[in-house]
């Protein structure tokens, strides 16, 4: 189940960079219509949702530490404050206003927070496969066997 948290962190990451890479697409398509954006908010509300939630299962299930499930449901909880800093700034209007426009630039940094997130989650279930993946010769030469954190258990 441990493999499958990592593998599921690994589609997270990476789905959220093909979202930073479906913003771009959409940003300097001309002209732009209402469907410009559709790739990249089906993308931002079910794809990215989707895989940090069943990343967060998989995590509950192989009983990871409670930081990395927090780390990893915490993605999906970012997507509703990126609907809300859209809905504040006015992106579905037909004018955009110079506040609006402001707002709006906080929508790349919560993007920018949600990637370092899911970072995080990645890089803690990487480090437990390395640790994982390091059991067998530890024991195997009688050394005592280290849990991800750096501590012997």
């Amino acid at each position: 189940m441990r493999k499958l948290y990592f593998v599921l962190c690994v589609l997270l990451f990476a789905a959220i960079g093909v979202q930073f890479y479906l913003a771009g697409i959409a940003a300097f398509t001309k002209p732009q219509t209402d469907s410009t954006f559709d790739a990249h908010k089906m993308n931002g509300m079910m794809i990215i949702p989707a895989l940090s939630v069943l990343a967060t299962i998989a995590a509950i299930i192989a009983k990871v530490p409670r930081k990395l499930i927090g780390l990893t449901i915490l993605v999906a909880a970012l997507i509703p404050v990126q609907i809300l800093i859209n809905t504040v700034g006015g992106r579905d209007n037909a004018h955009s206003s110079t506040g609006g426009v402001a707002v709006m630039g906080f929508h790349v940094i919560n993007g920018l927070i949600i990637m370092l997130v899911a970072r995080a989650a990645l890089l803690g279930a990487r480090q437990m496969m390395k640790a994982r993946a390091e059991e067998p010769a530890a024991t195997a030469t009688g050394e005592p066997a280290q849990s991800p954190t750096g501590s012997v258990g």
